[in-house]
């Protein structure tokens, strides 16, 4: 998991992403990572899906699934 957050980070630097942008991220793909629990190089869409369902579902706010989902 620690390699998949590590990529991300450093993509979003090159693109200068400010920190508080690229920690939102690297939180949302944490979570999302947890959730999955396997197989975490694939990415699968379904998997996606249910993840950003589950959150819609727990009343979490819009913006935090809109990070999510991006």
């Amino acid at each position: 998991m620690q390699k998949l957050l590590d990529q991300l980070e450093t993509e979003l630097r090159i693109c200068n992403y400010i920190s508080q942008t690229v920690k939102g991220y690297l939180y949302a793909l944490k979570e999302y990572l947890a959730f999955k629990k396997s197989n975490l190089e694939k990415l699968d869409i379904e998997n996606i899906k249910i993840f950003l369902f589950q959150k819609k579902k727990t009343s979490v706010l819009s913006k935090t699934i809109n990070l999510s989902f991006h």
